[in-house]
Order: C-alpha cells, then sequence, then structure tokens
C-alpha cells in the first residue's frame, strides 16, 4: 500500500542502496591513502552531479538518467565512508589527520545537499516514465482491440461465404438431379417403344399376337387378364440427395472466441481458433513494464557492482579447506597445541598482536634453536605492553588503539629489537590466490637455517616460525604458527607443522576461516583488483627476516 510519504523513486533508489558496496578500512594502511581514496569518490560524485543537473531538469534523456544513477551511488558511498568507515581507524582522531577530518565533513554537508536534489529530479523522471508507460499500455491495448476486430470481421466473411458456397452447391445438384430424371425417362421410353416394335415382329413371325409390353415369362401368357403392366420407375444416372436443413446462424461473439469444438474441424471448416490461432492472447491485461536501471560505472567504464566470473563459491572453498586441513592433522602433519596465556588477559596487551608477532619473530632468531612457549608468554605478558604505550604515545594514540605495523617494525629497529640486515622482504596480496601466498611463503622457505615472518590478515597479525627440526632418521625443517588470539580452549596457540606444504594447508585453512558471510558474498561478486587491494577482504601483507639464501 502507497502512504502519503512515498516517493515516485522510492523503488529506484531502494535498488541503487540495496547494490551499494562500502569498502572497509583496514589498520594495516596509512590512513592518507583511505582519505585519497574518498576524494576520488568526492570528485566523482561532483563531476556526474554536475551532468545531472545542469540545464532543464525537466527535460528527460537517457544520459542525463544515467548520471543520476551515478551521483547517487558515489555521494551515498562517499557519505557512509567518511561517516561509518573512517572513524574505525585507529589513527582517525590524531592531530596529524585532524585537517583532513574537517574538510571531509564539510564536504559531505553539502553532499548530503546534492543527494537530495538527486532524488528530486529521480522523482521528476520516475513520474514522467510512469506516465509515458501507461500512455503506451493504452496505445497497446488499442492496437490489441483493433487486430481483434479485424480478426473477428474476417471469421465471419469467412463463415458468410461458406454458407453462401454450401447453398449453391444444393440448389445445384437438386436442379441437376431433376434433369437427369427427365432425361433417363425419355430414353427409357424411346427404348420401350422400340423394343415393343421388334417384340411384335418377332412373335408375328413365331404366330403369336403382339403386345405393347413386354410378358413377364413365356409360360404365363394371359396371367395379367391382358391388361398393360404398370411403367416401372428406374434410378435415375445420379442419386437423389435430399435437401439438407437449413445451416444455424452464424456464432455469436461469445460462442466464438469461447466454445470449444467437441470434434477437430474438418478441411474447409473455417472456425475462430483457426483464424486466431491457439496461441490467441485476447482478453488478457498486458503485465507492467519492468523497470531497469543503469549500472554505475567509473571513470574507466567499469561497472561498480562487478558481476564475478564462473568460479567456487568462498563458502566451498572454506569447506574444502577445514576438510584438507583435518586430514593433515589425522595424519600428523600438522600438530596443534596451546601457549599458557593470550593476547588481552593482561590489559595493557590488548590490541597488541602487531608489537606480540614482531617481538616473537626478534626472539626467535636470536634463540639457538627455536622460540621456546615460555618466551612466548613472557612477550605477552611483560614486554608487549610498555612498548605498545610507548609506540601510541609518540604516534598520538589514545586508548587500545591498533598500529600500523610499518610504524612498529621502525621503532623496533631504532630500538635494535628487530634487525635490519636480516630483513628478507615482503609479499602481499590476494590471501585466496595461491601465486600471492606462496610468493610469501617462498621468502621464509628460501631463508638459510632459522627465519622469521609476520603474516598481516583481517585486523589481526600472527607470527611463523622456520627451524631445523630433526626426526628420527630423518630432517626437515618444520614451521610454526604462533597466534597470540585465544582461539584454543582459551588460550594462545602453537601449530607445528611439518613440511612447507603443511604449512600451506594451515594457512589456507586459518584465512578462510575469517571470512565472515558477507565477506564472502563480496569475493564471490567481486575479481581482485590491485588498485582496490586497500578495501578488498582478501588482502595480506607478510615480512620476512632471516639469513639471506646463498
Amino acid at each position: 500500500m502507497t502512504t502519503s510519504s512515498s516517493r515516485p523513486s522510492d523503488a529506484r533508489r531502494k535498488s541503487l542502496r540495496d547494490s551499494l558496496s562500502v569498502p572497509q578500512v583496514s589498520n594495516f594502511f596509512q590512513l592518507d591513502r583511505y582519505y585519497e581514496a574518498a576524494d576520488k569518490v568526492f570528485q566523482s560524485f561532483q563531476m556526474a552531479y554536475k551532468i545531472a543537473s545542469q540545464g532543464d531538469i525537466h527535460d528527460w534523456n537517457p544520459a542525463r538518467d544515467s548520471c543520476l544513477d551515478d551521483a547517487y551511488v558515489y555521494g551515498k558511498r562517499y557519505c557512509i565512508f567518511c561517516m561509518e568507515q573512517l572513524p574505525q581507524h585507529g589513527y582517525y582522531g590524531t592531530a596529524k589527520y585532524a585537517p583532513l577530518q574537517r574538510r571531509h565533513t564539510l564536504q559531505m554537508q553539502k553532499v548530503v545537499e546534492q543527494i537530495e536534489k538527486v532524488a528530486d529530479i529521480m522523482d521528476i523522471y520516475e513520474e514522467y516514465k510512469r506516465k509515458a508507460a501507461e500512455e503506451r499500455e493504452r496505445r497497446a491495448a488499442i492496437e490489441r482491440d483493433r487486430k481483434h476486430q479485424e480478426k473477428l470481421a474476417a471469421f465471419q466473411e469467412r463463415f458468410k461465404q461458406q454458407q453462401n458456397a454450401d447453398t449453391t452447391m444444393d440448389k445445384n445438384a437438386i436442379a441437376a438431379s431433376a434433369l437427369d430424371k427427365l432425361q433417363n425417362l425419355q430414353r427409357f421410353k424411346e427404348n420401350g417403344s422400340q423394343s415393343s416394335q421388334r417384340q411384335s415382329a418377332g412373335e408375328e413371325s413365331r404366330g403369336k399376337p403382339s403386345t405393347k409390353y413386354s410378358m413377364l415369362s413365356d409360360d404365363d401368357d394371359d396371367s395379367n387378364g391382358g391388361q398393360d403392366l404398370p411403367l416401372p420407375i428406374l434410378p435415375g444416372a445420379v442419386p437423389y440427395v435430399p435437401m439438407p436443413p437449413l445451416a444455424p446462424p452464424p456464432p455469436s461473439y461469445d460462442q466464438a472466441f469461447s466454445a470449444t469444438p467437441s470434434a477437430p474441424p474438418q478441411d474447409g471448416f473455417v472456425s475462430a481458433r483457426n483464424v486466431l490461432g491457439d496461441d490467441n492472447q485476447f482478453g488478457h491485461g498486458a503485465s507492467a513494464p519492468l523497470l531497469s536501471y543503469h549500472v554505475p560505472t567509473d571513470s574507466n567504464s567499469k561497472p561498480l557492482i562487478r558481476s564475478s566470473q564462473k568460479k567456487i563459491p568462498l563458502q566451498t572453498l572454506q569447506a574444502q579447506y577445514e576438510l584438507e586441513y583435518k586430514r593433515y592433522i589425522r595424519e600428523g602433519k600438522i600438530t596443534v597445541s596451546t601457549i599458557n596465556t593470550f593476547q588481552g588477559r593482561i590489559s595493557a596487551s590488548t590490541n597488541g598482536c602487531t608489537v606480540i608477532s614482531a617481538l616473537v619473530v626478534s626472539h626467535h632468531l636470536k634463540s639457538p634453536s627455536v622460540i621456546q612457549d615460555s618466551v612466548v608468554v613472557h612477550v605477552i605478558d611483560r614486554q608487549c605492553g610498555p612498548l605498545l604505550k610507548e609506540i601510541r604515545s609518540k604516534l598520538g594514540l589514545g586508548g587500545h588503539a591498533l598500529i600500523i605495523p610499518s610504524d612498529v617494525h621502525d621503532h623496533l629497529v631504532d630500538q635494535n629489537l628487530l634487525p635490519q640486515d636480516k630483513f628478507l622482504g615482503a609479499a602481499g596480496g590476494n590471501i585466496l590466490n595461491s601465486e600471492h601466498l606462496q610468493e610469501f611463503l617462498k621468502l621464509l622457505a628460501q631463508a638459510r637455517n632459522k627465519a622469521g615472518a609476520t603474516l598481516f590478515f583481517r585486523e589481526h597479525v600472527i607470527s611463523l616460525v622456520k627451524y631445523y627440526d630433526k626426526n628420527g632418521n630423518s630432517s626437515s625443517y618444520s614451521y610454526d604458527l604462533i597466534d597470540s588470539m585465544p582461539t584454543h580452549n582459551g588460550k594462545a596457540t602453537r601449530t607445528r607443522c611439518n613440511g612447507l606444504d603443511a604449512l600451506l594447508v594451515l594457512v589456507r585453512w586459518y584465512a578462510s576461516r575469517k571470512f565472515s558471510s558477507s565477506d564472502c558474498h563480496h569475493v564471490d561478486r567481486n575479481e581482485w583488483e590491485d588498485n582496490l587491494a586497500d578495501v578488498d577482504p582478501r588482502v595480506f601483507q607478510g615480512f620476512v627476516w632471516g639469513d639471506a639464501p646463498q
């Protein structure tokens, strides 16, 4: 039911809002990059708004109508991103970004007013299209009625012609039958006269009296008492056809279109079904025209709502990765153990994963073989708290704000806690892309002897450590994934992988279970694009330290 507050463009704007996706921010990246992205969206909105609102807004044209959709999508995306997403970044409230925050707040106020004007123009155009659709339907109904009347008139004319043809044929048949009878009778009389003459001549020659007619038999000469036999009636050449009953009157209008014949029509018979066809749709109302909206595009003419190519849904991949992970556990290639603490157990360590993971790598590189659990407990409960406070104070961050990894690394290098000369490189990209992920793991695997890495994904950082492990008669490198979050029995975990293939299986499973249902929907609909990596839920970064390969 339409309410008094409804607007002609309500359905159109709802369709655009439902298809609208707003990227999320990550503390892994500098806030400057997100403000730059917001500026680009704002500029795109202003360009689309200028085209949509210039000139006479009552002068409808497809190009202007398309720009209305672009302006609405860009404007909504900009406002939601600035009001809801940017404040979630840990650096949003710092003095460094105060000027940018004020500028975008003023721009948002302007955009909100312009979006309302866009909605007003949409109302005008939707009302115009509604009336145009009604006019098209009215004309279509008139045309359907005209064609129907033509078919009905043609049907009645053909029926009348058939009726006249049948009547003429019957009259001709009767006349022909009467004429044939007269001709047959005349021939009979002529033949009878000639036969009598021949019989009289024969009887005279045999001494018998002649008669006018032939006898029934030679043995019964006087059986008829000398009387003449009645003249026989012989059948004519064409059998007599009785007069057919009068043809029924033409069917009524309703009968012609609703009656169903009890038997298929004979050849040459004209029926309403023959004239109009079995698929006649007369009398059925036309369906309402479907509304379609222009899909907004960016400056490169790429749709903002990108359709994904045919691929395996992410939820299916999640199930596959979990089955593979459990198989490796059963085979003993992956082993999970707990660490007797976790991040946040002590308040000072809250949101300290960036510092904790880097410190774990630092201690592992200094250890004789592999970092021990007791050292990990010391890092989480004792060492990371003071460092977090120091770094946050230096950057002007308050409370339990997350810290960008590069800021942590720079600070630890300055404090000689991370050896700069052992930094082997960084890799990143789409964690669901095997090539991107293996490029990162390759840096870790190719390092000589011990090595360590930090893996940043989905607002959390974990540590990977490589070490030489001797098992029985064979020796190889093992890899441990150390996660400071209480993911197993309320404690931090240490998951050991026997070989690089087991590590790949573990990281895939670890990453896949981080995706929410909305993330799965986004991944299934959108292909990975490097220029949108900052706002893609699949993005990861990895940093590796160790001895360079020879």
